[in-house]
């Protein structure tokens, strides 16, 4: 099973991803294709600059280019949790290259994503809710980044807005 994980920023997608992997599934994310591709460069891993690269990669190779590379290394007789889907068209390879690829969309509402990205006090994350919403909105008006479109395709959604052991259950129950 090839389960597919998007959402906003802080709203728990790593956690679920965790969730999984104590189940067996193997983790990747199209942000791991940037990142390897921004070691080859010799540049350095940040936001910024993984969005930038994205953005360069999807003007060369199409809007679902990361989703290609990344269908290359993955074998489809095992579980993969996929991360990191911004645009609509990954999710279309994604399910051209495995046809039994779903899409998981994590939600929870603002502020406590907003409390999640602040406790994990990444250096370049939003430290506001006025700069997340700036952010999402980046996310959302980019040809490169279609957050909400890609959102809206997803096949199951899990609202993540209560305790780990509540949100494991949903995921077990889904699984």
């Amino acid at each position: 099973m090839i389960i597919g994980l998007t959402g906003i920023i802080g709203a728990g997608k790593g956690t679920v991803a965790d969730i999984l992997k104590e189940k067996g599934f193997i983790y990747t994310s199209l942000s791991d294709v940037i990142r390897e591709e921004l070691k080859k460069k010799g540049s350095d891993i940040t936001r910024e600059n993984l969005t930038s690269f994205a953005k360069e990669l999807r003007e060369k190779g199409g809007p679902g280019v990361l989703a290609k590379m990344l269908s290359e290394k993955i074998d489809p007789n095992k579980d993969f949790i996929i991360d990191s889907i911004r645009h609509p068209k990954e999710i279309e390879i994604l399910k051209e290259n495995f046809p039994d690829f779903k899409l998981l969309r994590v939600t929870a509402p603002l502020k406590v994503c907003l409390r999640r990205i602040q406790a994990r006090n990444r250096e370049n994350d939003p430290k506001t809710l006025a700069e997340l919403l700036k952010q999402l909105d980046k996310e959302n008006n980019d040809n490169n980044q279609q957050l909400n479109n890609t959102i809206d395709l997803a096949d199951i959604e899990i609202r993540n807005d209560g305790t780990i052991d509540e949100l494991r259950e949903k995921i077990l129950k889904i699984l």
